[in-house]
């Protein structure tokens, strides 16, 4: 039987060892599945931490296993000193037996126990030193990689700035782009302009060379008609000297002839005075082409209609030298500037028009309505303009007291004349002919110069007929830029007593209106 003593020492160190096992098998296992999960993050399969918290994750795990690979080695060099102890007690004990006279053959035996035991306990004091070596490398390692994480969150944050500071290069280079692409359609624009002008400067040359040659006939022909004034005087002159019998009769026959001639030489000298100031008119308009195609970058371009406005007038002295009927404000009405928001119903009066400039009565503000005070041909202008997105669609209503048909028509800025379409009904007052198309045909300098070269304004004619209201036009609704405009232009034959007013043809909530919506009245003839 062995000694009691000596089986409880062997025991102990078996169960340490054991122990050391169990804590090793336990370290090794966390450390396979710690590596087993950063294997997972690195191919994407688990997104539940970022860079950082992984790394973060690590070097928190490797400073655990070295943690208690430490303790571990401790622990097992209290057991080593133990074991040592219990080693030379064990060899007192066996010299002490032997000299009891024991068995040797048990003596050899528990000696070869002995020094296997020793033979362990050396293996485990180098493994002890290989793991205290790994856990010193391991420490090494986790420095380096929480160093190399540092320098990798830096770069991280530099390569952040520098992609923020790309971005605005690029934002600002598509910026510039745009700017240099706008220039770029500006000059061609430009370009565009100034030929245009040039081919304009070269018709209205033309016109005046024709215009020279127009003067000169009519002067050769008005020579020619006082040549024949003379000689038809002279004639008079002779038959009364030959005849005094016919001496009353060829003196009033000279009269009249001498009236004739001051008539014609009147005439000569008012179209001469005309021309003249036409041509000023052309020789400052030539200037300020010049002026214009030299200044194309910083300078508007001159007004199309100020030319064509010249050769109307032009056209129509050669035409007819009697002065057209005169035209005078009756009202002008714009919307207040105090209150600009305003919301347009459906077939409603548009009263906005509340702030009166002009007026020599009729117009009411209040209500919108306006009360022809005689009979004639009123020119109407009405116009609204907003800087919200919506469909407006405006009507000019008439109140007749004798029904009658009234005349709409369109305005073609680019052309410069205004189409005299006429109808007459049998109700309509006589009126001569040639009033009429000189009121429709003829264009208010005034009225010209409200409109871009862009807009049509157009005045529509509704034939049907009914006792109490006419509509008279409808608006045409145009845009240009930010803004949208709905405008009527239209000369209306009015009785004494007639009313006339606006109405919104669509429903238009919480219109923004600007000092352009207006509502003016002329009247003709």
């Amino acid at each position: 039987m062995r000694n009691s003593r000596h089986l409880k020492v062997i025991t102990s160190q078996i169960e340490n060892l054991e122990d050391l096992k169990s804590q090793l098998e336990t370290i090794g296992t966390h450390v396979l599945t710690v590596i087993e999960k950063a294997e997972l993050w690195i191919e994407e399969k688990e997104n539940d931490f970022t860079f950082l918290e992984m790394s973060q994750f690590l070097t928190n795990e490797t400073s655990k296993f070295i943690m208690k690979c430490h303790n571990i080695a401790s622990d097992n060099n209290e057991s080593a000193k133990a074991m040592s102890t219990s080693r030379l007690s064990v060899e007192t004990s066996l010299s002490g037996s032997c000299t009891t006279n024991r068995d040797e053959k048990e003596f050899e035996m528990l000696k070869e126990r002995l020094e296997k035991m020793e033979k362990t306990i050396s293996t485990h004091s180098r493994k002890y030193k290989t793991v205290n070596q790994k856990l010193k490398d391991l420490e090494n390692y986790s420095e380096t990689i929480h160093s190399q994480t540092e320098q990798n969150d830096w770069i991280m944050q530099e390569l952040n700035s520098a992609s923020e500071f790309m971005t605005q290069i690029q934002s600002e280079n598509e910026l510039l782009t745009e700017r240099i692409t706008s220039h770029e359609h500006s000059v061609s624009k430009l370009n565009g302009v100034s030929e245009s002008w040039q081919l304009k400067q070269k018709r209205l040359e033309e016109q005046i060379e024709q215009l020279q040659k127009t003067i000169q006939t009519n002067e050769k022909s008005n020579s020619m008609k006082v040549e024949e004034l003379g000689k038809e005087v002279h004639v008079t002159n002779l038959a009364i000297n030959s005849s005094n019998k016919k001496f009353i009769v060829l003196q009033d026959n000279v009269t009249a002839l001498g009236v004739k001639v001051g008539d014609v030489s009147l005439e000569m000298q008012t179209l001469c005075k005309k021309v003249e100031e036409i041509a000023s008119k052309v020789y400052q308009f030539k200037e300020k082409s010049l002026a214009q195609s030299s200044n194309t970058a910083t300078d508007k371009p001159l007004d199309y209609c100020q030319l064509q406005d010249v050769l109307n007038q032009v056209v129509l002295l050669m035409e007819n030298t009697k002065d057209y009927p005169s035209m005078y404000v009756v009202f002008s009405a714009h919307v207040d500037l105090k209150t600009t928001e305003w919301t347009l119903k459906k077939n409603m009066i548009v009263n906005c028009f509340r702030a009166v400039s002009y007026s020599l009565g009729g117009y009411d503000p209040k209500t919108g309505i306006f009360t022809a005070s005689c009979y004639g041909i009123h020119r109407f202008r009405v116009s609204i303009c907003t800087s919200t997105d919506q469909h407006i669609q405006l009507g000019l209503f008439k109140e007749d007291i004798n029904q009658t048909y009234q005349t709409g028509y369109q305005y073609y800025p680019q052309v410069g004349k205004i189409p005299p379409p006429q109808r007459k009904s049998s109700n309509s007052r006589n009126r001569k002919p040639h009033q009429m198309s000189k009121s429709f045909g003829q264009c208010d300098p005034e009225d010209v110069g409200e409109f871009d070269d862009d807009f049509i304004i157009s005045g529509n004619l509704d034939q049907s007929q009914c006792s109490d209201e006419t509509l008279v036009a409808t608006s045409l609704d145009q845009v240009e830029k930010t803004e949208r405009m709905s405008r009527i232009l239209c000369n209306v034959q009015l009785n004494q007593g007639d009313k006339l007013y606006v109405k919104s043809l669509t429903t238009c909530p919480n219109l923004q209106l600007n000092s352009y919506s207006q509502f003016k009245c002329s009247f003709l003839v």
